[in-house]
């Protein structure tokens, strides 16, 4: 394994008894170049699964054996936080030095980079408090059919607020093309599903059985009724803002009963919980989190959050991941230049 030069100055500097965040980039990846062409006349879903059962085949093939010895040096105190990661072919840990060293020796691992701790939604820096108090999520029950149909809202079509005009989404609509059929994975820091743009477009997952505590359709997720929480791996990443939430005037009020914030107001949505709050995270839930909704259909994935100078490592994960996203026709929507406030841009 080689180690990059960022890692090899955060080995120098650890303190005694340290773990590193440390991503593993497995030396043999898939072609998806190949595998993109392979799919490409194939249904979408059979698509999608079929570059889902390839990548995953290929990484536990893989990864066998750095995770065998992974799990031993968890064993023996000196690694933790052990996340295999399908769609880059990587591992994430947090590792003592002298695990690196001997991880070191191995021939089927290609790259070792630290694994950036604090990717950040934008305009947000990374790791600050929310303004107001902070927000929670909640794993409920899903939302009333009653709520979903009653309300202003339900019987009168809003007006789109201008950015939505603007972008000419209404002459889109006049098309026919309003979102149908779409699910939409929000991968952020949850969604509020009683928000009244929102209650009646959440994603079911009608394998799941609510509350249960069984993973009743075997996806590896327990109740993930209408998405997860990655970072907390419990059920359904749903978000309900305080009153004093600064988001809160984005979507609720009384005057949000006559505006549409959404481009595809019949989309339905996956909420995929990757960040905290404030809008903190890692890497590997945010990997982990695309995976999860690559695997449970989406076919648009959204996500609002950036980081400031990451890893060659971690850049390189993200790109395989992102291609692994395009091979399965999957639509990735990324937010960028976000993050002007804090890092001045190249001139």
């Amino acid at each position: 394994m080689t180690l990059d030069a960022s890692l090899l100055a955060a080995k120098s500097a650890a303190r005694p008894g340290e773990r590193l965040p440390v991503l593993i980039r497995m030396r043999e990846r898939p072609d998806l170049g190949a595998l993109k062409r392979e799919v490409a006349g194939l249904a979408a879903d059979e698509r999608r699964q079929r570059v889902v059962e390839t990548l995953r085949a290929a990484a536990g093939r893989t990864q066998a054996g750095v995770l065998a010895e992974l799990f031993a040096a968890q064993r023996d105190g000196i690694a933790s936080a052990i996340r295999p990661l399908w769609s880059a072919n990587a591992v994430a840990a947090r590792l003592a030095p002298a695990e690196l060293d001997r991880l070191a020796v191995r021939g089927d691992i290609g790259v070792g980079g630290p694994r950036s701790r604090t990717p950040y939604a934008p305009g947000r820096r990374a790791g600050a408090a929310a303004r107001g108090p902070a927000r929670r999520a909640v794993a409920g029950p899903a939302v009333p059919e009653a709520r979903r149909a009653s309300g202003p809202a339900a019987a009168t079509a809003p007006t789109p607020v201008w950015s939505v005009t603007w972008i000419g989404a209404p002459t889109v609509w006049a098309q026919g093309y309003r979102g149908a059929c779409v699910l939409v994975a929000i991968i952020d820091t949850g969604i509020d599903w009683n928000h009244i743009d929102l209650a009646n477009r959440i994603w079911v997952n009608a394998g799941e059985i609510p509350g249960n505590g069984i993973d009743d359709d075997g996806n590896g997720f327990v109740d993930d009724v209408h998405g997860y929480d990655i970072r907390k791996q419990r059920r359904h990443a749903a978000r309900r803002p305080r009153a004093r939430d600064p988001r809160q005037r984005l979507g609720r009020g009384r005057r949000h009963r006559r505006h549409a914030h959404r481009c595809r107001p019949e989309a339905r949505l996956m909420a995929v919980k990757v960040l905290s709050a404030s809008g903190s995270g890692s890497d590997a839930n945010i990997i982990a989190g695309i995976e999860y909704a690559l695997a449970n259909g989406a076919q648009v994935l959204n996500m609002s959050l950036g980081e400031l100078c990451p890893s060659p490592a971690t850049r390189a994960m993200y790109r395989n991941t992102a291609d692994a996203v395009a091979a399965a026709g999957v639509t990735f929507c990324v937010a960028a230049g976000n993050d002007r406030s804090l890092q001045r841009p190249p001139t």
